[in-house]
């Protein structure tokens, strides 16, 4: 039997507050049927023609409402592979925006 091989990607985005402590951003899935009641990092199918990282960055604004303005670009960094077909990448938000 063949089963295609899915490759998604998402981030773990985080934000640092003013006494230094991480608060990461979760999503919770509307719909229980697709991932059950606990938060979810935010992930998608790639797209024909995108990479991980276009990926990553589609998910966070689709399913967090993170844009181009909230995202500290300079923290942005590949985090690891899962499964060898989900992409996963760090993302640092700032807090006031």
């Amino acid at each position: 039997m063949y089963v295609e091989k899915i490759y998604r990607a998402g981030t773990v985005p985080y934000l640092i507050d003013e006494n230094g402590n991480v608060e990461y951003l979760f999503q919770i899935v509307s719909d229980k049927r697709w991932a059950g009641p606990d938060p979810q990092i935010s992930k998608g199918r790639m797209d024909d023609g995108e990479t991980p990282a276009t990926t990553a960055l589609r998910e966070a604004e689709e399913e967090l409402g993170l844009v181009a303005y909230n995202i500290k670009f300079e923290t942005f960094a590949e985090l690891g592979v899962r499964l060898g077909r989900t992409h996963f990448f760090y993302l640092e938000v700032y807090k006031d925006r």
